[in-house]
């Protein structure tokens, strides 16, 4: 029985490690996302943005175009932009899925360009 329990465990801890895998650093937010641009997709709506160096930003959301900011923010990239969420900011995780392919915590495929 004991034997059982350990490799559930086990099994568990594997199964949580190759499930956190795929999501970013900090670090890795920066280098990937600094300076880009960007198509996303998901069930709200699609767009286009430009993530700048100077932390300046600028989407296309639902074919709006509005002004903004971004930010690193531990393991999350936060945005606030003027004419979106009431100009609050808004954070999510990023997950890598390979080659310029991610998928973000709050419902997007991202594309990077």
């Amino acid at each position: 029985m004991k034997k059982v329990v350990a490799l559930a465990i086990g099994i568990g801890l594997i199964l949580t490690a190759i499930a956190q895998a795929g999501d970013m650093t900090g670090a890795q937010l920066k280098k990937a996302f600094t300076g880009t641009s960007m198509t996303f997709a998901g069930k709200s709506g699609n767009g286009t943005s430009v993530y700048n160096a100077d932390g300046s930003a600028s989407i296309v959301f639902k074919g709006k175009p509005s002004k903004g900011k971004w930010r690193v923010k531990g393991s999350s990239i936060c945005t606030a932009w003027d004419n979106i969420r009431g100009g609050e900011e808004g954070c999510f995780t990023v997950e890598a899925l390979g080659g310029n392919k991610y998928r973000s915590s709050n419902g997007f495929t991202l594309s990077l360009h």
